[in-house]
């Protein structure tokens, strides 16, 4: 069935810009750990118990997967939020990591907007947009990466640098 397909047709037609995308995962591997080499881990991960990852879309993919594969292997509580509000009730032991591709999700703006007026622990993952601007203004921890190894643009077609950010954090 796939005798036939020619790699050059694939890479040309409809697909052109996922396919540059796709081979592109080794690099997007390596920018998130140059990324993370670059960046001051708060001292609030080490010791925080529970990890709220606070993404919609595509930006959620890459930390599902990595809940899925990794947190068997460790002590830490993960949780994900898809939605417009933090939990009611979390502790100094917790950390709140945001993140959106285009930095602009209404979701994780208002979680962001919640989390600061609680006084929680923010961690930001973004391309751009109002959190990198957030991030900027109120001098928070995060990183804000060039999506340079992602031309389609697509952001669950970024999810191998999500997932080694979220390893390496």
């Amino acid at each position: 069935m796939y005798d036939d397909l020619d790699s050059e047709k694939w890479l040309q037609g409809n697909y052109s810009v996922v396919a540059k995308t796709l081979l592109m995962y080794p690099d997007q591997i390596r920018a998130a750990i140059k990324d993370i080499e670059n960046v001051n881990i708060p001292s609030t991960f080490q010791e925080a118990k529970t990890f709220y990852f606070i993404a919609m879309g595509g930006s959620s993919l890459g930390i599902k997967t990595t809940k899925s594969l990794f947190s068997k292997f460790t002590n830490k509580h993960i949780e994900v939020i898809e939605g417009y509000h933090i939990p009611k009730s979390f502790d100094s032991k917790s950390v709140f990591v945001l993140s959106s591709y285009s930095g602009d999700t209404g979701e994780v703006l208002n979680c962001a907007n919640e989390v600061l007026a609680k006084s929680g622990s923010v961690y930001i993952i973004c391309s751009g947009g109002k959190l990198a601007n957030l991030m900027r203004e109120r001098e928070l921890s995060g990183i804000i990466f060039d999506p340079y190894f992602n031309p389609s643009n697509q952001p669950r077609m970024a999810i191998l640098y999500l997932v080694s950010l979220n390893i390496l954090l």
